[in-house]
């Protein structure tokens, strides 16, 4: 029998990569068909998925009542063989898919190397009906060439990392579970209290909030006080330079007894006791792993962190010139510092640093393989951009990519090495008047910043050539300042606070998991779960700093007074704790699902009391002039008791905390949709000929209707 082997990936455009390194390939509908003359003999196809082909079932699937009107008596929704299915518009896609697996004598699993990616392509493999059939896995980290045929040479068996798939499912279901029990059971309760919108909880997204509702309580219960700081301005020669005594003082009383003490004068004599100079050095930076350098563009550029993601995205996929995106990981093993060692000298070119290296062996701050686990740390791939290339890229592209160029030549630099003075002044006795300086010997890494990424938090000053025994003359005077309340988060340091939740955590057992787990969320889902919050109206973002909005302080009160469980990390602690034997092929799914029942069935038992004797902060008809807000279109044609109304992003029914979905894009296919055109739409069903349409690679324009059906958009070229 001739074999066929299936390869599938993640999407379109990883199978094209994947087929460029065979000897040819011709496109398809739905797959590339590759004459292999290297690998393995037979027929050759590769297919892919579009991301997730599948999702759970709708719960109107399983129960009517669990459908479209939300009530609190339907409630909990726990299906007892929960189930998935198609999405409707990629199963066109699916039925290749699958068309191709059945024929397959062997298939290769292709999807991104990591939990998420196990979790896409076998539950494609199992809904296709083909699980039982010979399976491989293609492990890469990175798109190049070179990287992809030293993949295909080591396959690995398929079932080695079958639990990892098992451990993504039970956490997709499990959210799935807790999220849709818990979003309809807070927004029913807080609708009886008059207070409309929809509610969303999540195990992720609720700490995300909280961690901003934390931020401004702070803010809030912030009270400023007073201090008092005792300075001098020393005096040698020509050179002037400060001193002060460490410690601040909150009275100036107490600052005053002070200099009644040691007779302390506007003129003063003083005595250098200590001046010892000590040679330090400092390391360049670690190399970057997604949250890293998301947070990185966020303070220097802005950036949002879904921004970065997506361009981090598109140098790796389109590009090929970063290595894989979504990795936790900020380390590299000894193969990736051999290649990066030897490019080292074209990466330099291409930012014009011209320094000597020296830190050509590897260091265990930046390459340790034990570190390593799907992924390591974004680096520049082989592939080194000539200015053809670096012309395609736009600005934001060539800052990110620029930015993974320093922070990898850090790697290989010099170290930062400085001379660090310490003085201590005696004035009439007082013997604890300091002061620093700082002189630089080499500058090392730091050239490849400037000084405002560069500069360490702790001031220095130019000190002149101080000895003890010195005599200065020393003028003293009193500073006075208030403290001040903290700022609120930027994007990229709620991002980094995801990301190491573990130091805001008490307990100990808690603390070491969400540690290992790298925070809450993942590198992938981070940025979206921001992005999520600000689309659902329970964040905001001005000016890059991020903020409640009504919606959201709500949200927040009603938990921490009902359930403070779901806002708190330690869930996710004692969900990883388990979660991770699953990935190891040792726990069970049934037994976490189990589990996560129990608490829903505590959740629905405790909440509604507990939420009914509940005062918020806001005037509830605040919170719902923000859930309302939205000028008011059209009936909606699928409830027939909503209106359609503009809710920022998108169209949608004012009935939606209900549970219907009707909704209309501002934008479709390169086209803007005008409130007119959705009136026609919700009405008639359809609108009049409209022009400006563009196609899919964005090449032609054309004309077209378009049509209302089944709550979806169509074009109709009549």
């Amino acid at each position: 029998m001739t074999s066929k082997i299936v390869i599938l990936a993640e999407k379109p455009s990883q199978a094209e990569d994947f087929a460029k390194v065979f000897t040819s390939y011709q496109k398809k509908q739905g797959y590339i068909e590759v004459t292999d003359n290297d690998f393995f003999g037979g027929e050759v196809l590769i297919t892919w998925a579009v991301g997730h082909l599948l999702e759970l079932k709708d719960p109107a699937h399983y129960r009517s009542d669990w459908g479209k009107a939300w009530t609190l008596e339907s409630l909990p929704i726990m299906p007892k063989n929960i189930e998935f299915e198609v999405q409707p518009e990629r199963r066109k896609q699916f039925n290749i898919v699958k068309r191709l697996l059945r024929s397959a004598t062997e298939i290769i699993i292709g999807t991104d190397t990591g939990r998420e990616g196990e979790n896409i392509a076998w539950s494609i493999i199992h809904h296709a009906g083909v699980s039982g059939k010979s399976i491989k896995r293609l492990w890469f980290n990175s798109l190049q060439k070179k990287e992809l045929v030293r993949a295909f040479k080591a396959l690995d068996p398929g079932e080695r990392r079958y639990p990892l798939y098992k451990e993504a499912q039970t956490r997709q279901i499990a959210d799935w579970l807790v999220g849709l029990n818990a979003t309809r059971l807070y927004t029913l309760i807080l609708k009886q209290k008059g207070i409309h919108g929809v509610y969303s909880v999540g195990r992720v997204q609720t700490p995300t909030l909280f961690l901003v509702y934390q931020r401004e309580q702070d803010i809030k219960n912030f009270k400023e006080k007073p201090y008092f700081e005792l300075c001098g301005t020393a005096i040698k020669g020509k050179d002037v330079f400060t001193i002060k005594v460490k410690e601040r003082f909150e009275d100036k009383a107490m600052i005053q007894s002070v200099c009644s003490k040691y007779n302390l004068k506007k003129e003063n004599e003083g005595v250098v006791t200590l001046c010892e100079t000590e040679e330090k050095n400092t390391t360049a930076p670690s190399l970057f792993s997604l949250s890293g350098i998301q947070e990185y563009a966020n303070k220097k550029w802005k950036y949002s962190p879904i921004e970065v993601k997506d361009i981090v995205q598109v140098l790796y996929e389109k590009h090929k010139i970063l290595s894989y995106p979504r990795t936790d990981c900020s380390f590299i093993t000894e193969h990736e510092f051999q290649y990066l060692k030897d490019n080292i000298a074209a990466y330099q070119k291409i930012i014009g640093d011209s320094q000597t290296l020296t830190n050509l062996q590897p260091r265990n701050k930046y390459v340790n393989p034990k570190k390593v686990k799907d992924h390591y740390a974004i680096v520049p791939t082989e592939n080194i951009p000539d200015q053809e290339m670096m012309g395609m890229l736009n600005q934001k592209e060539k800052n990110i990519y620029d930015a993974v160029l320093r922070r990898t030549i850090g790697m290989f630099a010099a170290d930062h090495h400085y001379d660090e003075t310490q003085v201590v002044v005696d004035v009439n006795g007082l013997n604890s008047f300091e002061t620093s300086g700082k002189v630089v010997k080499l500058e090392g890494w730091k050239a490849l910043y400037d000084d405002a990424e560069s500069d360490p938090k702790k001031e220095y000053q130019t000190l002149p050539s101080l000895n003890v025994g010195d005599i200065l003359k020393v003028s003293v005077f009193v500073k006075e300042g208030l403290t001040k309340p903290p700022k609120l988060l930027t994007q990229g340091q709620l991002i980094n606070r995801m990301t190491n939740i573990g130091r805001y955590v008490e307990d100990e057992n808690h603390k070491k998991i969400l540690n290992s787990v790298e925070g809450i969320g993942t590198e992938a889902t981070r940025a979206n779960i921001l992005a999520d919050l600000v689309n659902k109206k329970k964040l905001k973002i001005e000016k890059n700093r991020v903020t409640l909005t009504p919606q959201g302080l709500i949200l927040c009160e009603a938990i921490q007074n009902s359930l403070e469980l779901l806002s708190k990390p330690e869930m996710t602690a004692k969900w990883e704790k388990y979660l991770l034997t699953i990935g190891q092929g040792k726990g069970k799914q049934s037994v976490f699902i189990n589990n996560v029942e129990k608490f829903i069935e505590h959740m629905l038992e405790v909440v509604p009391a507990k939420l009914m004797n509940q005062d918020f902060s806001i005037p509830t008809n605040e919170v719902n002039y923000v859930n309302q807000k939205g000028e008011k279109i059209v009936k909606c044609p699928l409830c027939k008791s909503g209106d359609i109304r503009d809710v920022g992003k998108l169209y949608g029914c004012s009935n939606y905390q209900n549970g219907c979905k009707c909704s209309f894009p501002k934008e479709f296919a390169g086209k803007k949709l005008t409130q007119n055109m959705v009136k026609s739409l919700a009405t008639k069903g359809e609108t009049s000929k409209l022009k400006g349409f563009v196609s899919k690679k964005k090449k032609n324009k054309f004309d077209a209707r378009l049509i209302f059906k089944a709550n979806k958009i169509q074009f109709s070229f009549d």
